[in-house]
């Protein structure tokens, strides 16, 4: 005698080997739309928020990829990522801004202190220097001239004897620089390429 259907082990086995298809047209009908979807409508949120595809995968525990199906898949998404996309853009632009502002404002400062300064300086009256009664200190290793009318002709004096050193030390035009023997003669010497 056959068990009857549906009882035993073999039946079992039959009823959960063949998937359910509620279409009847078996499993690899076209009717069958097979898994449902896994689109959270939550990630649109987050992309209008400006987040990023790998931000959206993280905050709802996916993969990029299940993210960037969904871009390409459903319209409303998409379109809320390239809104999301340009407000972090424009985010992005106003904190660089921000930072630049911010990095010039130390110059900016300094520059209407000085302007300030400026303004005060020429505003107040002009004073005329007072005389100073203690003596010149001469500054350590130079000595100043006794008297200031005689300072041009020590210059001129100095450089006079410069000159002279000058033209005692350096060998004139028509005498050949090394000729010390005084006779005007050039000494001869050999071309090192003769040997070659």
């Amino acid at each position: 005698m056959t068990p009857p259907k549906g009882a035993g082990a073999g039946a079992r086995a039959s009823e959960t080997s063949k998937p359910v298809n509620n279409t009847g047209k078996g499993w690899f009908a076209p009717g069958n739309q097979g898994r449902p979807p896994t689109y959270r409508p939550e990630a649109a949120t987050f992309a209008e928020q400006g987040a990023t595809q790998a931000e959206i995968a993280a905050a709802l525990g996916c993969t990029i990829r299940t993210v960037s199906r969904w871009r390409l898949a459903y319209a409303d998404f998409r379109e809320a990522l390239d809104r999301g996309r340009k407000r972090r853009a424009v985010e992005q632009a106003d904190a660089a801004l921000a930072r630049e502002i911010e990095a010039q404002r130390p110059a900016r400062e300094a520059a209407l202190a000085l302007e300030e300064m400026l303004k005060g300086i020429l505003a107040a009256p002009a004073k005329a220097p007072a005389e100073s009664t203690s003596a010149r200190q001469p500054l350590p290793g130079t000595q100043e001239p006794s008297d200031p009318s005689d300072a041009p002709d020590e210059a001129a004096s100095r450089i006079s004897e410069r000159r002279a050193l000058r033209q005692r030390r350096e060998p004139t035009a028509e005498e050949p620089e090394g000729s010390d023997d005084g006779d005007g003669e050039p000494v001869p010497m050999e071309d090192p390429r003769s040997e070659w």
